[in-house]
């Protein structure tokens, strides 16, 4: 092979791999539901059931323990860009007194709220100190309470 060949053959591949790199690369996050399991679930069914039949929850309600959730994201990376999420999928299944199924819930992307963050800081008891009273401040005070100071 000459030396043009091996450019023209270096140039094609290296072309190759960076329309590859740009290509979107897609990931899958969370519960991957199955429609069969679904659709055998109804009101009244045992929480031990339900469990049993679509396995350990993604969430659970930290408030009462009544709601289980099972969530499944879909996240497209183009690039070098943040990955946007693309589709979201959650089962959400309430539970009464009883531990039966008392609603099923179906929730996509759209029914999703943005939620602003609060970047104010909470301000805790106490002094400010700076790091020379940090050093110094404990010089004086040797030994445990209580413990005897005779030498």
């Amino acid at each position: 092979m000459n030396r043009s060949q091996y450019i023209k053959i270096s140039c094609a591949a290296l072309l190759a791999i960076s329309v590859m790199a740009c290509a979107p690369r897609n990931a899958n996050r969370g519960y991957v539901f199955e429609e069969t399991r679904i659709e055998k679930l109804q009101t009244g069914d045992a929480r031990a059931d339900v469990i049993a039949a679509l396995g350990v929850p993604s969430a659970r309600s930290p408030i009462d323990n009544k709601t289980v959730y099972y969530i499944y994201s879909h996240f497209q990376t183009n690039a070098a860009y943040t990955p946007v999420e693309t589709s979201r999928r959650i089962l959400a299944i309430q539970f009464d007194a009883k531990n039966k199924v008392a609603a099923l819930t179906h929730l996509n992307l759209e029914d999703g709220v943005v939620v602003a963050i609060a970047s104010d800081i909470t301000k805790t008891q106490g002094n400010a100190i700076s790091v020379a009273q940090q050093i110094f401040g404990n010089f004086g005070r040797f030994g445990a309470a209580g413990a005897p100071t005779d030498f």
